[in-house]
């Protein structure tokens, strides 16, 4: 299952592959727990709703759409869940609030952080592979070993405006593939 891509996954899924619905479950638990987190104080409500969207999910397998970026339609799913349970008339933050075992922990709240880190941390190192190899080279002297663009130029022997415009393709590429990322992490952190 590791070695496929999300929509190849995702097809499996939608065809009745229990062992490709168990992935999904397993490789989105964290993340979907944190974000509804972020948009419901309340553990049991987002609990409850996760566990309703997995079990819709297989209800309605066979009429679902594809997708290319299984973490985003969850969360999307997730999210309008939420707000559906949050307007409802029983749904009160002030039971939150009176009942502080609800709330995460500092201790959850920084697993929960440590968990959206480690995945952003894979998704560059899976976009800094797409690189080409001068592409990498370049970033790694710049980025990792903090040389200037003069350094680099002289090092590589190509000239200062060919690292620049290396430089500028490179984080291009890596702004286009990272950029659901990015927007998760700055939404969960702001």
């Amino acid at each position: 299952m590791l070695t496929l891509s999300d929509a190849e996954l995702w097809e499996s899924f939608k065809s009745g592959n229990k062992e490709a619905y168990a992935h999904m479950y397993q490789q989105q638990i964290r993340p979907l727990l944190a974000y509804g987190l972020r948009i419901c104080p309340l553990q049991d409500i987002v609990e409850d709703c996760i566990h309703d969207l997995f079990v819709d999910l297989w209800r309605r397998k066979a009429h679902l759409g594809t997708s290319d970026n299984i973490k985003f339609y969850l969360f999307k799913s997730l999210k309008r869940r939420l707000h559906t349970a949050m307007k409802h008339p029983g749904f009160s933050l002030e039971y939150f609030h009176k009942h502080p075992d609800n709330k995460v922990s500092a201790f959850e709240e920084e697993l929960i952080q440590k968990e959206i880190v480690s995945g952003f941390a894979k998704n560059l190192q899976a976009a800094f592979q797409q690189l080409t190899p001068k592409q990498k080279e370049v970033i790694h002297l710049k980025f990792y070993d903090g040389l200037s663009y003069e350094e680099i130029a002289e090092l590589l022997n190509i000239n200062y405006q060919s690292v620049r415009n290396t430089i500028y393709r490179a984080m291009t590429e890596l702004r286009k593939q990272l950029l659901l990322s990015c927007f998760f992490l700055l939404y969960v952190f702001m």
